[in-house]
């Protein structure tokens, strides 16, 4: 890795740093999402597996909660209505990236 990678790995005390669009999810690795990308760190023997998977979990259902509050607002004909118009787009990408967001960590929900 090259650029900020110089900086990142002693900070994080790191021996090692991949970044890119290609990058396969290594063994047995835990995965954090955030907006517009996915961090994956290779735990094979440090972790316990089943409270990564209820971490895992807990992140799909606060997720799935934000959504619901999402739609709830954005199926109230009376909040789009008199909301501002750039209060009531602010919701539905937020709408939007908690599909996604759930997506992934479905996607994440199993380790490899």
């Amino acid at each position: 890795m090259t650029g900020n990678g110089i900086y990142i790995k002693p900070l994080a005390r790191i021996e090692s740093l991949e970044a890119g669009m290609d990058i396969v999810r290594p063994p047995q690795s835990a995965v954090s999402v955030a907006a517009g990308f996915e961090i994956f760190v290779p735990l094979a023997g440090l972790i316990d597996v089943e409270k990564e998977l209820a971490r895992l979990r807990k992140d799909v259902a606060g997720a799935g909660a934000e959504l619901e509050r999402c739609n709830q607002k954005l199926s109230n004909d009376g909040f789009v209505k008199r909301a501002p118009a750039a209060e009531v787009e602010k919701i539905r990408e937020r709408l939007v990236r908690q599909i996604k967001k759930i997506t992934r960590l479905n996607d994440s929900n199993t380790i490899t």
